[in-house]
């Protein structure tokens, strides 16, 4: 399989699993958001929640994994702005290694 082929397959499953994420993230903040007891207001929206936020431990879990997705989904950005390149050279190096 040609390289380039690689780096396009690459990019599909990006992109299915950034807009997958992006979405898990919004559904948890969104429940954990309703779990809370806060007010929305422009200054103190979604973002600035913490899990010290919740009276309960459901409320605490839904923030967590709001959490873990948001940092998975700034990974995959990451991934996406230095590019295939590196990663697939350095599997590549531990390939040609063994």
């Amino acid at each position: 399989m040609a390289r380039e082929d690689i780096e396009v397959m690459l990019s599909v499953v990006w992109v299915i699993t950034a807009v997958c994420t992006g979405a898990f993230y919004f559904i948890c903040t969104a429940f954990a958001y309703g779990l809370t007891e806060k007010k929305w207001s422009v200054l103190s929206g979604w973002w600035f929640l913490s899990p010290s936020d919740f009276p309960t431990a459901e409320g605490r879990r839904w923030c967590r994994r709001g959490g873990l997705c948001f940092a998975l989904l700034m990974g995959l950005f990451a991934i996406q702005y230095v590019g295939w390149h590196p990663i697939l050279e350095f599997f590549s190096s531990i390939q040609l290694r063994s």
